[in-house]
Protein backbone atom coordinates (compact mmCIF):
# COMPACT_ATOMS: atom_id res chain seq x y z
CA UNK A 1 0.00 0.00 0.00
CA UNK A 2 2.70 2.50 1.00
CA UNK A 3 4.76 1.80 -2.12
CA UNK A 4 1.78 2.56 -4.37
CA UNK A 5 1.62 -0.94 -5.84
CA UNK A 6 -1.83 -1.52 -4.38
CA UNK A 7 -4.95 0.49 -5.10
CA UNK A 8 -8.32 0.06 -3.40
CA UNK A 9 -11.52 0.45 -5.41
CA UNK A 10 -14.70 0.91 -3.42
CA UNK A 11 -17.86 -1.11 -4.04
CA UNK A 12 -19.47 1.92 -5.66
CA UNK A 13 -23.18 2.34 -6.36
CA UNK A 14 -25.41 4.32 -8.71
CA UNK A 15 -26.08 7.27 -6.42
CA UNK A 16 -28.76 8.69 -8.72
CA UNK A 17 -30.85 5.53 -8.26
CA UNK A 18 -31.03 6.12 -4.49
CA UNK A 19 -31.40 9.89 -4.48
CA UNK A 20 -34.33 10.92 -2.29
CA UNK A 21 -37.55 11.51 -4.21
CA UNK A 22 -40.68 12.83 -2.43
CA UNK A 23 -42.76 11.47 -5.33
CA UNK A 24 -41.42 7.92 -4.97
CA UNK A 25 -41.80 8.09 -1.20
CA UNK A 26 -45.43 9.15 -1.47
CA UNK A 27 -46.18 6.41 -4.01
CA UNK A 28 -44.66 3.61 -1.94
CA UNK A 29 -46.08 4.76 1.38
CA UNK A 30 -49.60 4.40 -0.01
CA UNK A 31 -49.15 0.64 0.29
CA UNK A 32 -47.78 0.65 3.84
CA UNK A 33 -49.59 3.62 5.36
CA UNK A 34 -48.91 7.27 4.73
CA UNK A 35 -48.97 8.05 8.46
CA UNK A 36 -46.94 5.01 9.51
CA UNK A 37 -43.53 5.31 11.15
CA UNK A 38 -41.63 2.90 8.92
CA UNK A 39 -38.55 1.13 10.21
CA UNK A 40 -36.63 -0.90 7.65
CA UNK A 41 -33.90 -3.44 7.12
CA UNK A 42 -32.43 -5.03 4.01
CA UNK A 43 -30.40 -8.21 4.25
CA UNK A 44 -30.35 -11.98 4.04
CA UNK A 45 -32.00 -13.90 6.84
CA UNK A 46 -28.81 -15.31 8.31
CA UNK A 47 -27.31 -15.22 11.80
CA UNK A 48 -24.88 -12.40 11.00
CA UNK A 49 -27.74 -9.97 10.30
CA UNK A 50 -29.10 -10.39 13.83
CA UNK A 51 -32.80 -10.31 12.94
CA UNK A 52 -33.86 -11.62 16.35
CA UNK A 53 -32.31 -8.65 18.10
CA UNK A 54 -33.76 -6.37 15.44
CA UNK A 55 -37.25 -7.65 16.27
CA UNK A 56 -36.66 -6.97 19.97
CA UNK A 57 -35.66 -3.40 19.14
CA UNK A 58 -38.76 -2.96 17.02
CA UNK A 59 -40.98 -4.39 19.77
CA UNK A 60 -39.78 -1.57 22.03
CA UNK A 61 -40.40 0.96 19.25
CA UNK A 62 -43.94 -0.18 18.44
CA UNK A 63 -44.91 -0.26 22.12
CA UNK A 64 -44.08 3.45 22.32
CA UNK A 65 -45.17 4.32 18.79
CA UNK A 66 -48.19 2.16 17.84
CA UNK A 67 -48.19 3.35 14.22
CA UNK A 68 -44.72 1.88 13.68
CA UNK A 69 -44.26 -0.65 10.89
CA UNK A 70 -41.23 -2.83 10.18
CA UNK A 71 -40.28 -3.72 6.60
CA UNK A 72 -37.90 -6.68 6.31
CA UNK A 73 -36.46 -7.06 2.81
CA UNK A 74 -34.57 -10.21 1.91
CA UNK A 75 -34.66 -13.99 2.00
CA UNK A 76 -32.56 -16.72 3.51
CA UNK A 77 -32.46 -19.87 5.66
CA UNK A 78 -33.76 -18.16 8.83
CA UNK A 79 -36.77 -16.55 7.12
CA UNK A 80 -39.42 -18.78 8.70
CA UNK A 81 -37.73 -18.74 12.11
CA UNK A 82 -37.83 -14.95 12.16
CA UNK A 83 -41.48 -14.98 11.15
CA UNK A 84 -42.16 -17.31 14.09
CA UNK A 85 -40.19 -15.02 16.40
CA UNK A 86 -42.27 -12.01 15.35
CA UNK A 87 -45.40 -14.03 16.18
CA UNK A 88 -43.98 -15.02 19.58
CA UNK A 89 -43.24 -11.39 20.39
CA UNK A 90 -46.78 -10.40 19.45
CA UNK A 91 -45.69 -7.91 16.78
CA UNK A 92 -46.56 -9.90 13.66
CA UNK A 93 -49.28 -7.43 12.67
CA UNK A 94 -46.70 -4.65 12.51
CA UNK A 95 -44.05 -6.54 10.53
CA UNK A 96 -43.99 -7.04 6.76
CA UNK A 97 -41.78 -9.80 5.35
CA UNK A 98 -41.20 -8.63 1.79
CA UNK A 99 -38.79 -11.31 0.58
CA UNK A 100 -36.17 -10.64 -2.09
CA UNK A 101 -37.01 -7.47 -4.01
CA UNK A 102 -35.67 -5.68 -7.07
CA UNK A 103 -36.98 -2.28 -5.94
CA UNK A 104 -34.76 -1.72 -2.90
CA UNK A 105 -33.96 1.91 -3.86
CA UNK A 106 -37.67 2.72 -3.87
CA UNK A 107 -38.35 0.85 -0.62
CA UNK A 108 -35.62 2.86 1.09
CA UNK A 109 -37.52 5.98 0.08
CA UNK A 110 -40.57 4.76 1.99
CA UNK A 111 -38.66 4.16 5.23
CA UNK A 112 -38.12 6.63 8.06
CA UNK A 113 -35.34 4.71 9.83
CA UNK A 114 -32.87 2.03 8.81
CA UNK A 115 -31.81 -0.50 11.46
CA UNK A 116 -28.54 -2.39 10.96
CA UNK A 117 -27.70 -4.37 14.13
CA UNK A 118 -25.43 -6.91 12.43
CA UNK A 119 -23.12 -9.15 14.44
CA UNK A 120 -20.48 -8.64 11.76
CA UNK A 121 -20.17 -7.27 8.22
CA UNK A 122 -17.51 -7.14 5.52
CA UNK A 123 -18.61 -3.56 4.95
CA UNK A 124 -22.39 -3.22 4.83
CA UNK A 125 -23.02 -1.70 1.41
CA UNK A 126 -26.75 -1.39 2.10
CA UNK A 127 -25.94 1.22 4.74
CA UNK A 128 -24.18 3.22 2.02
CA UNK A 129 -27.31 2.90 -0.11
CA UNK A 130 -29.49 4.02 2.79
CA UNK A 131 -27.38 7.14 3.25
CA UNK A 132 -27.64 7.84 -0.48
CA UNK A 133 -31.40 7.87 0.10
CA UNK A 134 -30.97 10.34 2.96
CA UNK A 135 -32.11 7.75 5.49
CA UNK A 136 -31.14 7.83 9.18
CA UNK A 137 -29.16 4.66 9.99
CA UNK A 138 -28.66 3.00 13.36
CA UNK A 139 -25.86 0.44 13.11
CA UNK A 140 -24.11 -1.80 15.59
CA UNK A 141 -20.50 -1.09 16.50
CA UNK A 142 -19.75 -4.53 15.03
CA UNK A 143 -20.29 -3.04 11.58
CA UNK A 144 -17.13 -1.46 10.07
CA UNK A 145 -16.86 2.23 10.95
CA UNK A 146 -16.19 2.85 7.24
CA UNK A 147 -19.93 3.07 6.64
CA UNK A 148 -20.09 6.25 8.75
CA UNK A 149 -19.65 8.56 5.78
CA UNK A 150 -22.36 11.06 6.74
CA UNK A 151 -23.87 12.20 10.03
CA UNK A 152 -26.94 10.12 9.20
CA UNK A 153 -25.21 7.11 10.81
CA UNK A 154 -25.30 6.45 14.53
CA UNK A 155 -23.40 3.50 16.02
CA UNK A 156 -24.74 1.61 19.05
CA UNK A 157 -23.17 -1.38 20.79
CA UNK A 158 -24.86 -4.76 20.75
CA UNK A 159 -24.39 -4.85 24.51
CA UNK A 160 -26.98 -2.06 24.76
CA UNK A 161 -30.52 -3.17 25.59
CA UNK A 162 -33.17 -3.13 22.83
CA UNK A 163 -34.92 -0.40 24.84
CA UNK A 164 -31.80 1.77 24.54
CA UNK A 165 -31.73 1.28 20.76
CA UNK A 166 -35.41 2.19 20.56
CA UNK A 167 -34.84 5.34 22.61
CA UNK A 168 -32.00 6.41 20.30
CA UNK A 169 -34.26 5.93 17.28
CA UNK A 170 -37.27 7.73 18.70
CA UNK A 171 -35.33 10.65 20.14
CA UNK A 172 -33.28 11.33 17.00
CA UNK A 173 -33.96 14.02 14.44
CA UNK A 174 -35.27 12.05 11.47
CA UNK A 175 -36.44 14.98 9.36
CA UNK A 176 -33.38 15.33 7.13
CA UNK A 177 -34.48 13.25 4.16
CA UNK A 178 -33.68 15.94 1.63
CA UNK A 179 -30.15 16.46 2.92
CA UNK A 180 -27.75 16.09 -0.02
CA UNK A 181 -25.38 13.22 0.76
CA UNK A 182 -24.10 12.81 -2.80
CA UNK A 183 -20.98 14.96 -2.34
CA UNK A 184 -19.88 13.11 0.80
CA UNK A 185 -20.44 9.71 -0.83
CA UNK A 186 -18.58 10.82 -3.96
CA UNK A 187 -15.60 11.98 -1.91
CA UNK A 188 -15.60 8.63 -0.14
CA UNK A 189 -15.38 6.85 -3.51
CA UNK A 190 -18.86 5.35 -3.72
CA UNK A 191 -20.10 7.00 -6.94
CA UNK A 192 -20.17 4.32 -9.66
CA UNK A 193 -19.87 6.93 -12.44
CA UNK A 194 -16.68 8.44 -11.03
CA UNK A 195 -15.34 5.03 -10.06
CA UNK A 196 -15.85 3.72 -13.61
CA UNK A 197 -14.05 6.71 -15.12
CA UNK A 198 -11.14 6.35 -12.71
CA UNK A 199 -10.87 2.62 -13.38
CA UNK A 200 -10.84 3.18 -17.16
CA UNK A 201 -8.13 5.81 -16.73
CA UNK A 202 -6.14 3.44 -14.53
CA UNK A 203 -6.19 0.67 -17.16
CA UNK A 204 -5.40 3.16 -19.94
CA UNK A 205 -2.23 4.17 -18.09
CA UNK A 206 -1.33 0.52 -17.56
CA UNK A 207 -1.79 -0.16 -21.27
CA UNK A 208 0.33 2.89 -22.18
CA UNK A 209 3.08 1.82 -19.80
CA UNK A 210 2.98 -1.71 -21.22
CA UNK A 211 3.47 -0.46 -24.79
CA UNK A 212 6.27 1.83 -23.65
CA UNK A 213 8.10 -1.07 -22.02
CA UNK A 214 7.72 -3.17 -25.20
Amino acid sequence: MESGHVQVWKNAIDLSAYEFSPKVREEYRKEYGEDAFIVGHVGRFVEAKNHRFLLEIFKEIVERKPNALLLLVGDGPLFEQIQERALALGIEQSVRFLGARSDVPQLLQAMDVFLFPSKFEGLGIVAIEAQAAGLACFASTSVPQDIGITDLVQFIGLDAEPKSWATSVLESDLRRREEDTREALQKAGYDITQSTEQLCEFYSHLDADHHTLR
